[in-house]
């Protein structure tokens, strides 16, 4: 297969998925869909474009070939509003609660911000999702909004992760098929690992040498990007629940949605982790709420 038919074939397939998005996104909610330009590597070398590539979004940087496209997201703000909608029509009732206000009080009587490992925590009881939970890192001194508000611009991230445990506004081609986990499970001793950084590159030979061989894996990450396709398949940035940054990969990473929390289980070697089980995970209400708003 060529080049230029490749591309055609990656952008009709993104053509599909976004068509995709608002067919299952209700209407009323059309305007909350958003997209998000993302970069796929299309080759692992510098091909020769030609002008009918530059239009077709296609680029090259870094000795790869890539091309751009765009993912269709859901905002933060739709998904409060499909939630509130959905609670409004069955007569029931949510509150939403967060650790806003100990971080103030920690601020006031200490004079300084909190240590950069604590979340902004947001908790939601509702009478017909249960409790939900999303968790934030909070941009002390960012650009941006982050800049100015802090505080609230991590709370309305970890609100947008909360809602989405319930499974609001999660755009994407539905659940992986056993197909799907079979083809990631025979997929995990062939998987290349992608080469570290080049500050990695230093490190001696001896050291690289030591890596431990792949070694079964299970436990909840956070998704921090949205999946990309490259030459070794699905993958996607994540954090695990101790803040450590690993790489997911696997076809059924496809299907992961930027932001909220699932349990994985695969295989790990150094800080990939090649996904043979992924499920959207719900978190349990572990905060003392009472405690901690008195």
């Amino acid at each position: 297969m060529d080049l230029k038919t490749k591309v055609k074939g990656i952008l009709q397939k993104r053509e599909e998925v976004v068509r995709e998005a608002y067919r299952r996104i209700p209407q009323q909610y059309h305007a909350f869909i958003t997209l998000l330009d993302q970069s796929e590597v299309v080759a692992g070398f510098e091909a020769k474009l030609d002008d009918e590539l530059r239009k077709l979004g296609v680029y090259t940087r870094g000795g790869k070939t890539y091309l751009k496209v765009q993912v269709p997201y859901f905002t933060v703000e739709g998904r409060l509003q499909w939630f509130a909608d959905l609670h409004r029509e069955a007569g029931k009732k949510f509150h939403v609660k967060s650790n806003v206000r100990e971080l103030a009080r920690y601020m006031l009587k200490t004079g300084k911000r909190p240590p950069e490992d604590v979340p902004l925590i947001v908790t939601i009881k509702s009478e017909i999702f249960g409790t939900l939970e999303g968790e934030s890192r909070i941009y002390w001194g960012g650009s941006g909004a982050s800049g100015t508000n802090p505080l609230e611009v991590a709370k309305t991230s970890a609100l947008g992760r909360a809602i989405a445990q319930a499974g609001i506004g999660l755009i994407g081609t539905g659940p992986a098929s056993a197909q799907e986990v079979e083809e990631a499970r025979a997929a995990v001793n062939g998987a290349r690992v992608e080469e570290k950084p080049s500050q990695d590159k230093t490190a001696p030979a001896g050291e690289k040498e030591a890596r431990p061989e792949a070694q079964p894996w299970e436990g909840e990450v956070v998704i921090l990007s949205a999946p990309s396709q490259t030459e070794k398949g699905w993958t996607a940035k994540a954090a695990t629940r101790d803040g450590e940054k690993v790489n997911l990969l696997g076809s059924i990473v496809e299907h992961a949605v930027p932001e909220v929390t699932y349990r994985v289980a695969g295989l790990r070697k150094g800080n990939w982790i090649k996904v043979e089980e992924m499920e959207l995970q719900v978190a349990e209400d572990e905060m003392d709420l009472d405690s901690l708003l008195s």
